[in-house]
C-alpha cells in the first residue's frame, strides 16, 4: 500500500470520527414519548404461566429502528440530579432521577394522629401518613442491576421525559447497553405501573440481571411496638398465601415465582407484582428499620442489537378490600381475617352497610352488635335455660358427692340417673357457646383490621382505631361484665365462681390499649347480654309459674278421681 493509500484511509477515519463525536449528537432527536402498548392493559399471569422474556432482535444493522427500539437508540446525553414530583388526589410523590427510586409517596387521604410526633419530637400530627421510611442501601423501587460494573455504570442520574400520565428515564453505560423505564400512574387508584426496557446496542453479547425492592418496612413515623406486633411479609403464588419473617439483619429468602409480594402492617400495604417477564421475588432484611420484599430477574442474554422488556405493578395504599380488589391477583387476601374469614367479610359488608346509613362508625358498630345479638339470642337462650337447669340441680349433685365421697363409678352413674330423671343434658349449656366462639374471633378480626375506623371519630372519641383517651370505655366494660357475671346462673363450685369474678379485672387489663372500636363493640355487647339476662329471667319464671300452674291443675284432678270413682 503506497503513501497517498495510508494518508486517504487516515482522512477517511479522521472525518468519520470527528462527525459520530460533534455532528451527529447536535442533529439526534429527542427521545420518543413512550408508546403504551395493547399489552400494558392485560391481566396478570399467573406464576406458573410466567416464562421468561425472549430477547428480541431490534433491527438489522443498518435499518430504522421504531418504537421503543427508536427511543432507546438515541445517544443519551448526561443529566443533572432532579427530584420528579407527581401528585394525584389520593398521594403525591417524588421520584430521584438516578436509578428511579422513590423518596417520598405521602397519602393524602390517611393522616397521622393529633399530637403525634415524630423521633425527634417534631409534631406531625395531622399530616399526609408517608409511606417512605429511611434505612435501605437505595430508595424503595430503585432499578439496580446485580452486577456491580454495569450498576456502577448507570449510578449517574438519567435523562427524564415527563408525560400526561407519568415520566420516564433513559441511561446507557457508555458502552451499548441502554435502559428505559416508563412509570404510569392513574388519578384514582394507588397503583403504579412500570415498563423497563434494555437494550444492547453494541456488537458484543451481554448478559443482564436486575432487582428492585420496597422497604425496609413501611409507614416512616410507625411506633415500634406496632412494627413488632404488626409488620410483616405476605406472598401469594400458586401453592396460596404465606407469611415470611426476616429477624436478622442481612438475611435473604429467596421467595420464588408469586403473584405478588407485600410488605405490610396493620392498616397499610406496599406490594410488587410481576406482569411480564422471568421475574422472582424475595425477602431481605438489610438494616434494623425493617423488612423488605423485592423482585429480581432471571439473568438475559442479550445479543447484538436485542432487547428484553418486563412489566411491573406497585400498589402503595391502605388495607382497602375493595381497592385490593380491584388491582386483582387475589391482592386482598392480603389482609388477614384469622381462620373465620367466611364469616369475618360479610360482617365487614353489614359494618360498611349501616355506615352508608347511619354515617358514623360508632352508630354502625352498635348496629352491627345489635344484629348479631339478635342472630344468636335463640342460641343465648338454649344455653341459659341448661344453665339455669344445672343451677337447679346442685343441691342434688352436691349431696350425691357427700353419698359417693370414695366410690367415682357409683357418683358418676348417680350423676347420670339424676340428669335422665330431670332431663337435663350437661353439654347443653357449652355447644352454644362453642358456636359462638367463631363469631367472636370473626368480629375481632373484623373490628381490629377495618381501615375504615382508621381517623372516624365517635362522641369524645376522636379515633375509633386507637384507645380510649380517657379510659372510659374499657372500665365501663369491666363493670358491665361484673354486672353480667352475676346475673349469669352459676354451675360450678364457690371456689372456681369466686376465681371467676376476677375475670372483669383481668379483661379491663387486656382492653386498656386496645382500640377503642373494638372495645365500643364488646361494650354494647355486655349490655345488650344484661338485658338478655332479664328477659331469660323474667321468660324463666313465668314458664316456671306455668309449670306449677299445670302440676296444681293435675294434682286436683288425681284428688277428684277416688271421689267420683266412690259415687
Amino acid at each position: 500500500m503506497d503513501k497517498r493509500t495510508i494518508l486517504a484511509v487516515g482522512l477517511i477515519i479522521l472525518v468519520i470520527g470527528a462527525y459520530n463525536l460533534f455532528i451527529i449528537p447536535k442533529f439526534a432527536p429527542a427521545p420518543a414519548p413512550p408508546v403504551q402498548s395493547e399489552q400494558s392493559a392485560a391481566p396478570a399471569a399467573q406464576p406458573t404461566a410466567l416464562a421468561p422474556a425472549a430477547p428480541q432482535p431490534l433491527a438489522a444493522a443498518g435499518a430504522p429502528l421504531s418504537g421503543q427500539a427508536a427511543a432507546l437508540a438515541v445517544p443519551v446525553e448526561a443529566a443533572p440530579p432532579e427530584q420528579i414530583v407527581i401528585d394525584r388526589p389520593l398521594w403525591s410523590a417524588r421520584f430521584t432521577n438516578a436509578g428511579g427510586g422513590l423518596t417520598s409517596w405521602g397519602l393524602k387521604t390517611y393522616t397521622y394522629a393529633k399530637g403525634q410526633t415524630d423521633p425527634v419530637g417534631g409534631m406531625i400530627g395531622s399530616q399526609p401518613l408517608e409511606v417512605v421510611r429511611p434505612g435501605s442501601a437505595t430508595p424503595p423501587l430503585s432499578f439496580v442491576f446485580v452486577d456491580p460494573t454495569t450498576q456502577a455504570a448507570f449510578a449517574a442520574p438519567m435523562a427524564v421525559t415527563k408525560t400526561a400520565d407519568g415520566f420516564s428515564l433513559v441511561g446507557d453505560d457508555g458502552h451499548g447497553l441502554r435502559l428505559k423505564r416508563t412509570y404510569t400512574f392513574s388519578a384514582d387508584t394507588y397503583l403504579t405501573e412500570m415498563l423497563i426496557a434494555i437494550e444492547n446496542s453494541g456488537d458484543v453479547p451481554r448478559s443482564v440481571s436486575w432487582e428492585m425492592a420496597i422497604g425496609p418496612g413501611l409507614d416512616r413515623y410507625l411506633p415500634e411496638k406496632e412494627k413488632a406486633a404488626d409488620e410483616g411479609i405476605k406472598v401469594f403464588a400458586a401453592g396460596g398465601l404465606d407469611s415470611v419473617k426476616i429477624k436478622k439483619v442481612g438475611e435473604r429468602k429467596d421467595l420464588g415465582l408469586v403473584s405478588w409480594a407485600a410488605l405490610g402492617n396493620r392498616y397499610f400495604l406496599a406490594a410488587l407484582l410481576p406482569r411480564e417477564g422471568a421475574l422472582s421475588a424475595f425477602a431481605r432484611r438489610s438494616s434494623t428499620a425493617g423488612e423488605e420484599i423485592g423482585l429480581r430477574s432471571e439473568v438475559a442474554s442479550l445479543g447484538p442489537h436485542q432487547a428484553v422488556t418486563y412489566r411491573v405493578a406497585a400498589y402503595l395504599g391502605p388495607k382497602d378490600r375493595a381497592l385490593l380488589t380491584s388491582v386483582g391477583t387475589s391482592l386482598e387476601r392480603a389482609v388477614d381475617y384469622g381462620w373465620f374469614w367466611w364469616l369475618a367479610l360479610p360482617f365487614l359488608s353489614i359494618l360498611q352497610f349501616c355506615y352508608k346509613f347511619l354515617r358514623s362508625y360508632g352508630l354502625a358498630i352498635v348496629a352491627l352488635t345489635m344484629l348479631v345479638k339478635a342472630a344468636l339470642f335463640p342460641i343465648s337462650f338454649k344455653m341459659f335455660r341448661s344453665m339455669k337447669k344445672m343451677q337447679e340441680l346442685q343441691p342434688k349433685l352436691a349431696a350425691l358427692k357427700s353419698k359417693f365421697k370414695s366410690d367415682s363409678q357409683g357418683l358418676q352413674q348417680a350423676t347420670m340417673a339424676i340428669y335422665k330423671e330431670h332431663n337435663v343434658n350437661p353439654m347443653a349449656g357449652c355447644l352454644p357457646m362453642v358456636v359462638q366462639i367463631p363469631v367472636f374471633f370473626a368480629l375481632y378480626k373484623v373490628l381490629y383490621n377495618a381501615i375504615e375506623l382508621r381517623g372516624a371519630g365517635f362522641l369524645y372519641i376522636p379515633d375509633l382505631s386507637l384507645k380510649d383517651p380517657y379510659y372510659i370505655t374499657p372500665i365501663l366494660m369491666g363493670i358491665t361484665m361484673l354486672i353480667q357475671q352475676r346475673m349469669t346462673p352459676s354451675v360450678g363450685d364457690p371456689m372456681q365462681a369466686k376465681m371467676m369474678m376476677f375475670m372483669p379485672v383481668i379483661m379491663t387489663a387486656m382492653f386498656i390499649n386496645f382500640s377503642s372500636g373494638l372495645v365500643l363493640y364488646f361494650l354494647f355487647s355486655n349490655l345488650m347480654s344484661i338485658g338478655e339476662q332479664k328477659l331469660f329471667r323474667t321468660l324463666a319464671a313465668r314458664e316456671q309459674a306455668k309449670n306449677a300452674a299445670a302440676d296444681d291443675t293435675n294434682g286436683s284432678r288425681k284428688k277428684k278421681l277416688p271421689k267420683e270413682k266412690r259415687s
